[in-house]
């Protein structure tokens, strides 16, 4: 990891459990993370994002620096490396891939791409 304490998911054994939805989920759910855990998998539709994120929300009064390591040792937060937390990024990026394959190349990429169920 980079940025210090910076994490992708809050613990090993959320680790587990977002890998293990990962391998399960199907083309038309989403994955909902919150600060680096799993907390649902929704029905949506297959263009909706397979994964959506949100850490380290804190507004306002609550968005400082003494209040950020409070909730961090409490265990309520973590703070996000941003490539590493926010997964839907990097799916945006392959989706932009493969749309780009099928306009460019003629869809050559797109057996390169993994799909799930």
């Amino acid at each position: 990891m980079y940025a210090s304490i910076g994490k992708a998911v809050k613990d090993w054994d959320a680790f587990h459990q977002v890998v293990d939805a990962l391998k399960t989920i199907c083309e038309d759910q989403t994955l909902i993370l919150q600060t680096g855990r799993p907390v649902a998998v929704l029905d949506t539709h297959p263009v909706a994002p397979m994964v959506m994120s949100a850490v380290n929300n804190t507004v306002e009064v609550w968005a400082n620096e003494n209040k950020f390591y409070e909730l961090f040792k409490e265990g309520k937060t973590i703070w996000c490396g941003i490539t590493a937390a926010t997964w839907q990024y990097i799916g945006r990026l392959l989706r932009g891939f493969s749309a780009g394959s099928e306009l460019g190349v003629g869809g050559v990429w797109t057996r390169y791409w993994l799909s799930f169920c």
